[in-house]
């Protein structure tokens, strides 16, 4: 089998299907709708494939290559690449556009951003978040612990970025809640470095709860300490593993 454009490990994108503008109807709104809902799949599934490491660091996303694989036109692709740059998954160069790739700078710049961020969406769950968000944040919590004891991975990386997203969303700051989204997805490249490290979920289970427990107390202060300590934790361990074993086989840029 000859090695997939979209994909070095070969594995092709399952689950899109060409949808016809037509089918949506003569009028300009029903063509943009259909246009949007591609794009958003697209996008979707070029961003999982960089985050899962499908797409690798300092790979070129040709636009006609994509627009084959997904089976659809290239105008959705070529939107969803200007998201995933405006994302920062992308970058543009004078030879076409390459997955971003990181240094050890990069990524400590990633999580102390996200550290300062999450540390004022602690805050602002502690003061703003209702009720009702206090039990879905628990309730997220409990299915990472789960996944933890089942040993559903993914499940648990789905469940902490749901986690964080819901703390930003506790807080009722739009802004906020869309630069947390950003970082979540920066992050995401990096993360599974240190959640397969023996002993490494459970222990992020701890915090996790520890980091509940302070915003369900209304417990400003201690909410904030509780997840930038957290972050804090997940940052040395990732640059640890970065500086050790990633930089000395892959360069500089990875």
């Amino acid at each position: 089998m000859s090695r997939s454009v979209l994909y070095e490990t070969g594995r092709t994108s399952s689950g899109i299907r060409r949808r016809e503008v037509g089918s949506i109807g003569p009028c300009a709104a029903g063509r943009s709708a259909a246009s949007e809902y591609l794009t958003e799949i697209v996008y979707k599934r070029l961003e999982a494939a960089i985050l899962e490491g499908c797409l690798t660091p300092g790979q070129q996303l040709l636009e006609t290559a994509l627009a084959k694989e997904y089976g659809v036109s290239r105008t959705p692709v070529r939107e969803a690449l200007k998201l995933l740059v405006k994302g920062g998954l992308a970058e543009i160069t004078s030879s076409g556009i390459f997955v971003t790739a990181l240094t050890v700078k990069d990524v400590r710049g990633l999580l102390q951003t996200s550290q300062a961020l999450q540390g004022l969406a602690s805050r602002l769950a502690v003061e703003r978040g209702t009720e009702e968000q206090m039990v879905q944040l628990e309730q997220i919590l409990s299915v990472m612990e789960a996944a933890t004891a089942q040993g559903y991975l993914q499940q648990w990386i789905a469940a902490d970025k749901n986690l964080h997203t819901h703390i930003a969303l506790m807080g009722d700051n739009k802004s906020l809640v869309r630069m947390v989204r950003q970082m979540e997805s920066l992050v995401g490249r990096v993360r599974h470095l240190a959640i397969h490290l023996p002993g490494r979920l459970a222990q992020s289970n701890l915090e996790h709860r520890r980091i509940v427990e302070a915003i369900r107390a209304r417990n400003t202060e201690l909410a904030e300490q509780t997840i930038q300590e957290h972050l804090r934790n997940g940052e040395r361990l990732i640059v640890s593993i970065l500086q050790n074993f990633v930089v000395p086989f892959a360069g500089e840029r990875f």
